[in-house]
């Protein structure tokens, strides 16, 4: 044992006196603070004996020379201490010691007892990087005092990145907010965001969060391969959409008792497995912003598929026979050309009892009331359009959309086609995803139905969400048996699939398997969630900004909902819903004045007073 009593030795990295011996040693610090500790957890720096740290006289060295000698080197801690000191003893091994710690001169090499010299040219790299530590820990902490202060600086730059990255949920900790102790989530980053005016109230988190592409894809579509195509120019076609639509593509037309849905024919230059198949598969749907819209394809391809774009149009396009009983049939699935006029539901709205729209509009009531017979939800909740105009300082506009006869018609238009689709493949042995939705057998769906907006809301609860199936399922909501979307292949990857099953079909092509099919469906299901959440926070968002530019805003309410204590009250102007405590009872559909008390747009709530109608 090298070890005796009152010896100055060093234990992780701090220096002890030993003061008794034996299978473990006790030792005592600078502080006054004593351990026990093992023979091997301590190295001696000179023997003794030194009663105490107040008996080592203070002696003075100069490393510098030491170190010009030993660059490069490896020397023991003893042969250092003898070097600068011309003697080893407690007194000199401390100020050896004291003098090592603060310097970038040496380094400890494995054992405490081998201490390695640097180099002149490490030392000055790392005298840089000391004096580079100690200049960012400054900016640091002047970056924490103005956040205390509220003031905003643009040197702040790279700090704010990390609260951003929190907001955008692409971090989970942020010491900037550590160090003002605010709990760290994302709502906390964008509020703190906001506050110092990094972030405006129109910046919107949403998509980011949900690790969305911010742009359409920009990859070459080539040319439309040359084929054969049914020319079915002569059918008055019509693409309606609403005003300003810029991706038309569906459009419907009568010849006869054949009703015509005619499609964007996004298979004929989207194969399986291309470039742009990949794309549209990592993307799998539009993303429809109030601000923006993302493209699920790249936007060029609208110019050369768009329905009614050019004079004559490709198309794929799909016959249909309704029954009297309103059962659709597929009778037919094939590449076409057509010539489609664009025009509104608006427009057309003025012309349902004329041709050919009052004989479209006879096939398709009839699909829809067999529908409302076989259980379908007859839910007309109050719809808007809200726009963003990025150019104006991000105004926000909501324009109430009227329940127009013509958007009933396309909608059932589609869903016949849908029906007529699922029904086809499945007896044809094509593998598909089919959207299937159940019923949702919740007690609480048991209650006497409601009538007006109460009863509408009420009525959407009575529905699970719907779900993409390889095997053919009902879909509740709808009141169909059979049902496969099929009819927006730009804007929908599932859709496009259908398509893309269908004309390797007709062309007696190699289909997709099951699996291939199932791996799709899997796939769309994990991104949609995203897209869908998104869009309904985005969607929040911009309205919570426009009663920001609108701090009067007052308007009416109704009270659809009441669940523990707690009135839910749908505001149509708005197509918004919130939930409030009021003292006094409320029925049903009664009608209430809505004012703006609170909100707080990090956490998409808005806080709202209600009084009864005089």
């Amino acid at each position: 044992m090298i070890f005796s009593n009152h010896d100055l030795v060093l234990y992780k990295y701090r220096p002890a006196i030993t003061l008794s011996v034996g299978d473990k040693i006790d030792i005592v610090f600078q502080d006054g603070k004593t351990r026990n500790v093992r023979e091997k957890d301590i190295v001696l720096m000179a023997k003794g004996p030194v009663l105490s740290f107040s008996k080592i006289s203070k002696v003075e060295g100069d490393l510098e020379d030491a170190w010009e000698l030993l660059q490069g080197q490896t020397v023991e801690f003893r042969e250092l201490t003898d070097l600068i000191f011309g003697k080893v003893n407690p007194n000199t091994a401390l100020a050896t010691w004291e003098l090592l710690t603060p310097r970038n001169y040496f380094k400890f090499n494995g054992s405490l007892l081998k201490i390695e010299v640097v180099t002149e040219e490490a030392f000055k790299k790392e005298e840089q990087q000391r004096i580079a530590k100690e200049q960012a820990e400054a900016r640091w902490e002047l970056f924490i005092e103005r956040l205390k202060t509220g003031t905003f600086s643009e040197d702040d730059q790279e700090f704010y990145q990390g609260i951003e990255q929190l907001a955008n949920m692409t971090l989970k900790k942020n010491r900037a907010l550590q160090a003002l102790k605010i709990e760290q989530t994302p709502e906390n980053a964008h509020r703190l965001l906001l506050k110092m005016g990094f972030w405006t109230e129109a910046h919107n988190p949403y998509p980011r969060r949900f690790e969305l592409p911010s742009e359409s894809s920009q990859v070459e579509i080539g040319a439309l391969p040359e084929e054969e195509r049914r020319d079915l120019t002569h059918l008055e076609s019509f693409a309606i959409d609403d005003e300003g639509n810029k991706d038309p593509d569906d459009a419907i037309s009568i010849d006869g008792d054949v009703f015509w849905v005619h499609v964007a024919d996004c298979a004929a230059l989207v194969s399986v497995d291309s470039e742009l198949d990949q794309v549209a598969r990592d993307r799998i749907s539009n993303q429809y912003l109030p601000e923006k819209i993302t493209t699920m394809l790249p936007e060029s391809l609208v110019q050369v598929l768009g329905l009614g774009i050019s004079e004559i149009s490709p198309a794929f396009s799909f016959a249909l026979k309704i029954d009297e009983d309103g059962n659709s049939q597929l009778i037919e699935a094939v590449p076409s050309w057509v010539k489609v006029q664009r025009v509104s539901y608006g427009k057309v709205d003025t012309m349902m009892d004329q041709e050919p729209f009052a004989s479209m509009y006879e096939v398709t009531s009839r699909f829809r009331e067999k529908r409302e017979e076989n259980g379908a939800a007859k839910i007309r909740l109050p719809e808007i359009k809200l726009k963003v105009d990025v150019k104006n300082n991000f105004k926000v506009s909501i324009r109430p959309l009227p329940a127009l006869t013509s958007r009933a018609m396309v909608t059932d238009s589609m869903l016949m086609a849908g029906e007529a689709i699922a029904r086809y493949c499945e007896a044809q042995n094509i593998t598909i995803p089919y959207a299937t939705q159940q019923l949702n057998t919740s007690p609480q769906n048991d209650d006497e139905p409601l009538d007006g907006l109460a009863g509408m809301f009420a009525s959407r609860k009575k529905f699970r969400r719907s779900q993409m199936m390889t095997a053919a399922g009902s879909h509740a909501g709808l009141g169909m048996d059979y049902y496969t979307r099929a009819t927006s292949p730009m804007r929908r990857y599932l859709d496009l699939v259908v398509h893309q099953q269908l004309r390797a079909f007709v062309k007696g092509e190699p289909l997709l398997d099951h699996d291939q099919i199932l791996e799709r469906v899997a796939l769309s299901e994990s991104i949609s969630g995203s897209i869908t959440q998104s869009e309904r926070a985005t969607n929040m968002h911009w309205k919570l900004v426009y009663l920001l530019q609108n701090p009067d805003w007052t308007g009416k309410g109704v009270v659809v909902d009441e669940f523990k204590g707690r009135t839910t009250i749908l505001i149509p102007e708005l197509a918004l819903d919130v939930k409030v405590k009021f003292r006094d009872p409320l029925a049903m559909n009664e009608q209430v004045n809505v004012s703006i008390i609170r909100i707080n747009l990090p956490e998409l709530s808005v806080q709202v007073k209600i009084e009864k109608e005089a």
